[in-house]
């Protein structure tokens, strides 16, 4: 049990997270068919016979997870009606990149699925990074869909929008082939992309050609050795986008 300060302090902000997320037991409605029950003291789901902490599809014939990140982040939100972020420090977060659903979990395992249309934006941090997620209205894509924000200025703009597949794969043992099938979740994320002198364009991952005419001709030897100093080449990290980007704007 929790000191009393401590969980009052976790009350606090699960009352206030609640409007932004929705309880896990709501989430029993995504396994039609199937024998669903809730372990209030445990907080976890067993379905079928197969104990689940976590409502995404993961395990068995499956490889790989639907998660955007390795590890749970920490986050400040901004509900939709305000400009105020609003801090969570007792619980992480992480993007379902196959559904593109945002996910909450406490300090005791309880998972709670956001409520889309109750948040602007989201501003996930680790160690390294912080990472923007904010549902701005693009072309071709749902106003609901949570996009990532690579880079965003009045000449260069880069949004990202995270999705996992889950496909069928066969594998390869020798000379046999179609052994053991497995299902794994693939990345296929999209990016708008809005580069000076340049259309909108939707992409798959870009590669450095995306950056074509973006720069004077009388640079380009500077730019190709500078991609290859840094190692920047096929399809480009996030990382790598912002990078070339900076280099870019600083060398006009």
């Amino acid at each position: 049990m929790f000191p009393f300060t401590r969980e009052k302090k976790i009350n606090k902000e699960r009352t206030k997270i609640k409007l932004l997320f929705a309880s896990l037991s709501q989430l029993i409605a995504q396994y039609p068919g199937q024998d669903v029950y809730f372990n209030s003291a445990t907080q976890t789901l067993t379905i079928s016979g197969q104990s689940k902490s976590e409502p995404f599809k993961t395990g068995g014939d499956i490889k790989g997870t639907p998660l955007l990140f390795d590890t749970w982040l920490n986050a400040k939100l901004t509900p939709a009606k305000t400009t105020a972020a609003t801090q969570f420090p007792t619980f992480i977060f992480n993007l379902d990149a196959s559904t593109n659903t945002f996910y909450a979990k406490d300090d005791v395992g309880t998972i709670l699925e956001a409520d889309k249309s109750a948040i602007k934006s989201l501003e996930l941090s680790d160690a390294k990074h912080v990472y923007l997620f904010e549902r701005p209205l693009l072309i071709g894509f749902s106003k609901d869909e949570f996009c990532q924000i690579i880079y965003r200025n009045d000449s260069f703009s880069v949004f990202k929008i995270p999705k996992k597949v889950l496909k069928k794969v066969n594998s390869e043992d020798g000379m046999f082939q179609n052994q053991d099938p497995y299902r794994e979740y693939s990345d296929e994320s999209e990016y708008v992309v809005k580069l000076i002198n340049k259309e909108v364009e939707k992409t798959k991952r870009p590669t450095l050609k995306l950056f074509d005419g973006t720069y004077p001709k009388a640079n380009e030897k500077n730019f190709k050795d500078f991609c290859s100093k840094n190692k920047i080449s096929g399809k480009l990290s996030d990382d790598d986008i912002v990078k070339v980007i900076n280099y870019i704007r600083t060398n006009k």
